[in-house]
This record gives structure tokens, C-alpha cells and sequence, in this order.
């Protein structure tokens, strides 16, 4: 990969990061998108920033389940439909363009398409149990076996 393209995702998943990190304290911007986009970008741009990413704490409790499983749990899907369908009202009730509404009623019905229909669904106790399986086949941190 050519230096200008690698310092670009970097700078992309440097800002997306930045989004992010507002969105854990600022409700109605959407956090786990955000990560997203930075792990793909620094995935592609650095292996160092993509081991410091998934090392932190907000990686595990936003993304590790999703990369991990490819699923959400049923609350982590109903907290962002709530918001990006309210997001996405809001907006389409304060722009007067045709255009623009008709995009947002596409980008709507895609992203629940996607939702209810391409990302399994997964119980609570099924990632727990997933985690605890993970966990026996680890090395103990303090003895290292």
C-alpha cells in the first residue's frame, strides 16, 4: 500500500475514532458505526493502531461481540434502531426537499432490511457463554499457563 493512501485511513479512522468517543457521552450520535469505520480503516493502515483499538476498553463493550460473532444482541439492535429511526424522522420532518426525503426513506428501509434481516440476533447468555468458552482457552494472567 502506497504511503498517501495509508496516512489517509489513518487520518479517516483518527477522526472516526474521535466521533466515536463523543458519541459515548453525547446520545444521538451513534458510537458503534464510529468504531467500526475506525477499525476498518486503521486495519487496513497500521496493525499497532489496530492492537491498541481493540485492546481499550470501549472496543470490548461496543464492537468485540459484533467482530467476534458477526450478531448483536437484541438490546444493542433496539437501542440503535431507536436512535437512527429517530435521527432519520427528525430529519425528514425538518427538510423541505424531495429529494433528500426520498434518500432518507431509502437509507430507513435499508438499514432496517439490514437489521431485522442480515444481523443474527443473540442472546445475553449465549455471548456470555461464548466469552467464558473463550476465557478457558486462555492463558492465566497471573501464572501465564
Amino acid at each position: 500500500m502506497n504511503k498517501i493512501k495509508k496516512v489517509l485511513y489513518i487520518i479517516a479512522g483518527s477522526i472516526a475514532l474521535g466521533l466515536g468517543m463523543i458519541g459515548i457521552v453525547v446520545r444521538g450520535i451513534p458510537t458503534t458505526p464510529f468504531l467500526l469505520l475506525t477499525l476498518f480503516c486503521w486495519s487496513r493502515s497500521s496493525q499497532r493502531l489496530t492492537a491498541w483499538l481493540q485492546s481499550k476498553y470501549f472496543y470490548k463493550k461496543f464492537l468485540h461481540n459484533y467482530v467476534s460473532t458477526r450478531s448483536m444482541t437484541l438490546k444493542q439492535k433496539l437501542i440503535i434502531q431507536v436512535l437512527a429511526s429517530t435521527m432519520m424522522v427528525i430529519s425528514f420532518i425538518l427538510i423541505n426537499i424531495l429529494v433528500v426525503r426520498v434518500i432518507l426513506v431509502i437509507c430507513f428501509l435499508i438499514h432496517n432490511y439490514i437489521f431485522f434481516f442480515k444481523i443474527p440476533t443473540y442472546r445475553s447468555e449465549q455471548i456470555e457463554h461464548q466469552k467464558s468458552v473463550e476465557e478457558i482457552g486462555k492463558p492465566d494472567s497471573v501464572t501465564g499457563l
